[in-house]
């Protein structure tokens, strides 16, 4: 089957996300052995290794020699706009790799190429994905426990349209694009990031 990750549920973390995708099977009355597991639940270690953890590495670096003050709800904001960007384009990524790779215990079946040649895969219609509100009732509905304040951090642009196209204009021009800038988090290197996440923070003295 061909590999769909909403980047609403990594919002959340593998954690909740894994925790939200079973509350809502069992919302929905159905049960799933060990060998039944949602495809999807498996390739969570793969988000961990390919997604969260080179981020999570670049922002360490950052915070061991003070670079950064996590403390800070404006350097929240600025982590999370760089992150999630960062983010976006490793999980599309991920998917994309998965999809075009043979599927062990399936003939070895390429998802994209059975796609291609078939109508038997179908890529999910996007009105079948609940909603980050729907996802998070769902879970609670399940018995699971969350937190429903998902904002992080404080946009001090947030009032001035015009300061946060000039944000934009000004991040775009000094910066790599995220591809980019998610290349060279992977590969281990991280500087790009640095300098992203800097350079967005810098915006935060832009005034009329």
């Amino acid at each position: 089957m061909l590999l769909e990750i909403n980047l609403v549920t990594f919002q959340f973390g593998p954690t909740y996300g894994r925790k939200m995708m079973s509350g809502y099977v069992r919302s929905k009355g159905l049960t799933l052995s060990g060998k039944q597991n949602l495809l999807a639940e498996h390739k969570w270690p793969d988000v961990n290794q390919q997604v969260v953890y080179p981020i999570k590495d670049v922002l360490v670096e950052m915070e061991n020699p003070m670079m950064i003050n996590l403390l800070d709800p404006v350097v929240q904001f600025c982590i999370s706009f760089v992150t999630m960007n960062v983010a976006e384009i490793s999980l599309k990524r991920l998917v994309a790799s998965w999809n075009s790779h043979p599927i062990e215990g399936n003939c070895d079946r390429i998802p994209d190429v059975v796609s291609q040649r078939t109508s038997r895969v179908h890529s999910v219609n996007p009105a079948m994905i609940p909603s980050m509100e729907d996802a998070v009732q769902m879970y609670t509905d399940a018995g699971g426990h969350i937190t429903h304040d998902s904002s992080f951090g404080i946009d001090p642009l947030a009032s001035s349209d015009t300061l946060i196209n000039q944000r934009e204009t000004e991040f775009i021009r000094d910066n790599l694009a995220f591809e980019e800038i998610y290349s060279n988090t992977i590969n281990g290197d991280g500087s790009l990031m640095v300098s992203a996440v800097l350079s967005f923070i810098n915006t935060r003295n832009l005034s009329c």
